[in-house]
């Protein structure tokens, strides 16, 4: 049990503060990739409908009538 609490006193101590921060900044961007996963693939289907109407008219606003 010593060294439990050794690793605590350790783990809490200022100089791991950065190594929390970082652990803690890991978590959140997993976290927030975890729920942009999903609206990413949902625009990305809104997209590619919105192009595949765009085209057609794209192309009839910049056809040269010869």
């Amino acid at each position: 049990m010593v060294y439990h609490a050794l690793s605590k006193t350790i783990a809490s101590s200022s100089e791991e503060a950065g190594a929390r921060a970082t652990i803690a900044w890991n978590k959140f961007r997993l976290d927030v990739g975890k729920v942009l996963k999903e609206v990413g693939a949902q625009y990305q289907e809104t997209f590619e409908v919105l192009l595949e109407q765009a085209i057609p008219i794209m192309k009839s606003l910049f056809t040269v009538s010869t």
